[in-house]
């Protein structure tokens, strides 16, 4: 089986054997992904715990946490002939460090711009480093992007809108939406486009980013903004379509082609919050009518008409079964 064929893989040091779990860790690390040799800082022990979605040839996302620690290509590992981009976007401050001396810093906002064969360490310096990752092809790359070695190393500006689309695109990425390989490789497909627009597109490259990987990009951070305020009153299309800096009628376009408009996603993911809150035991405290008013509903009767159609069981049905099991 290929890495094409895994809808995720996930690797973690928890799982290696305890005896001498940092030589494993080293071995087992250090032979998958981008190859690299790992140095824990301070002699601390090496934690990893990293999820990878291999979409197609050539193209990889991923995200996961790392102890403190310096990883490297060595002169071995550059021989394998693999030049592919790395685009990290960390959670904490991390530093790029040529071979030469010079040395690059990013903060959470920036991306880290690597290739796989440039003697180049990355230093992750916290206890806990979070990320997302992007690995690309070159090859995969080149029909969509002008010169790559120009951002062969690098850290993006602050805030550079173009890179914040692509590290919310590939962090909206999971197995449950990319079962199908279909949907890996317009993922991938989208991933490239987006690349390519944050490194230097060229104008094919920018016409199908503005028809496919922009397009999904704007759609995952719609529905990003909307979860994340599902229980704020205000959750409106104006509110999301400033949240992401677009046009309310360019938002209200985005779901055009959805299986649901805005305002249905809405309330399908209001209701869906609703049945968790409903069979959750430690909110056994909550009335019914505070549930539906937290969730936006105006009244209570609003809520269970449509709590019933799409459920086929009333919150009072639900909030009795719970206490009955």
């Amino acid at each position: 089986m290929s890495m094409g064929d895994v809808a995720q893989l996930e690797l973690s040091t928890d799982d290696l054997p305890a005896y001498r779990p940092d030589e494993f860790a080293r071995e087992f690390f250090g032979k998958l992904g981008q190859r690299m040799e790992l140095e824990p800082a301070r002699d601390a022990p090496i934690r990893i715990q990293v999820t990878a979605l291999p979409l197609s040839t050539g193209v990889v996302a991923g995200s996961g946490a790392i102890s403190a620690m310096t990883s490297h290509r060595t002169n071995a590992m550059r021989s394998d002939g693999n030049s592919d981009l790395l685009i990290c976007f960390p959670a904490q401050r991390m530093l790029v460090r040529e071979q030469g001396g010079a040395e690059h810093l990013a903060v959470p906002g920036q991306a880290i711009l690597g290739s796989l064969d440039r003697p180049v360490s990355f230093v992750s310096p916290e206890a806990r480093n979070q990320f997302v990752t992007l690995q690309v092809s070159r090859k995969a790359l080149s029909p969509y992007a002008a010169s790559l070695d120009d951002h062969a190393v690098g850290v993006s500006a602050p805030g550079d809108p173009r890179y914040r689309l692509l590290r919310d695109y590939a962090a909206s990425l999971g197995p449950d939406t990319l079962a199908l390989p279909r949907l890996r490789d317009l993922a991938a497909r989208h991933l490239l486009e987006l690349t390519a627009l944050a490194v230097g597109a060229t104008a094919d490259g920018r016409d199908a980013a503005l028809h496919g990987g922009l397009r999904a990009a704007r759609l995952a951070q719609a529905k990003s903004a909307i979860m994340a305020h599902l229980e704020q009153p205000g959750l409106c299309a104006a509110f999301v379509a400033k949240r992401i800096g677009v046009s309310e009628r360019y938002l209200r376009k985005l779901f055009e082609t959805e299986p649901e408009t805005f305002a249905e996603f809405v309330t399908a993911r209001r209701l869906e919050r609703a049945m968790a809150m409903l069979s959750d035991p430690a909110r056994r405290h909550r009335q019914i009518l505070d549930i539906a008013f937290s969730l936006g509903f105006g009244d209570v009767r609003t809520f269970n008409r449509a709590f019933r159609a799409r459920f086929g069981r009333t919150p009072s049905d639900v909030r009795a079964a719970r206490d009955q099991a």
